[in-house]
Order: C-alpha cells, then structure tokens, then sequence
C-alpha cells in the first residue's frame, strides 16, 4: 500500500520507482497477489470469519463448504475467494477432481507439488474433492 507518488506525502515514491514495482509484480503475477485496499480488507475479514463445514468423508474423497456467520452485514459484498489450502499427502496431484455442482472449480498446486489450492468464495456452496484414486464419488 502507497500514497502520494512524486509528491510530498508520507511515504513518497518517484513515478520511476513505482514503475519498477509494478513490473517486478507483473512478472511474478502467479505467486504474489496485487489487489486493491478494499479486496483485500475483504479477504482478511471472510478468512477470519468464515467456518469450514466436511460432509461425506471418506477415503474417495470429502465435500467442504466455507459460510460466513448468520449475524454478517452485507454478506453479499464478502465474494473475495478464499485459497484454501489441501494437504495431498499421497494422493496424485494429476487425478484430483475438484467440483462446485456440475462446474468444475480450478486448482493449483503449491511449488513442492504436496499441496492443492483452491479457490472458494465462502457462500455456503458445498465442493467436492475427489482423490481419484477410486470411482466412488
């Protein structure tokens, strides 16, 4: 976060410097997440409050759902996804099956291939992970 670019102010960065930010930012995009002030207050709030609720576990896989408490004001303005982070433990990293309903949900994998990212908007919607290990469902 900065303010007053090529002015006096607080925490003054030349036009120059800030265009060495952005590009370093721009390169590495994948791993470092730029937003605006407002999203990522959001984010801070929806990953403080949201509660994880599993159904179905098994060894096939489980269903997880992330909802924020009943007494949240504007709960329709908490969108911000949240990256939820899945141990893989054994499971192949290749045969996971990540769904929203009949949508399947983007994943990711951390840079050591152990962990897989998902992202999750804490509305409640219940996902289902499959390992793919086995047919159950």
């Amino acid at each position: 976060m900065m303010h007053g670019v090529d002015e006096v102010s607080f925490k003054l960065i030349t036009t120059k410097a800030l265009g060495g930010i952005i590009a370093y930012l721009a390169e590495y995009r994948d791993t470092i997440w730029t937003e605006s002030y407002g999203t990522v207050g959001r984010y801070i709030k929806e990953r403080t409050l949201a509660d994880a609720k599993f159904k179905d576990v098994t060894t096939a896989g489980f269903d997880v759902r992330f909802e924020l408490p009943k007494y949240i004001e504007k709960r329709d303005c908490m969108t911000v996804p949240l990256t939820v982070k899945i141990a893989l433990n054994a499971h192949n990293r290749d045969l996971v099956k990540v769904c929203r309903g009949d949508l399947v949900v983007p994943t990711a994998h951390s840079h050591d291939g152990k962990i897989l990212l998902v992202d999750m908007v804490p509305d409640g919607t219940w996902v289902w992970v499959v390992w793919g290990e086995s047919s159950e469902s």
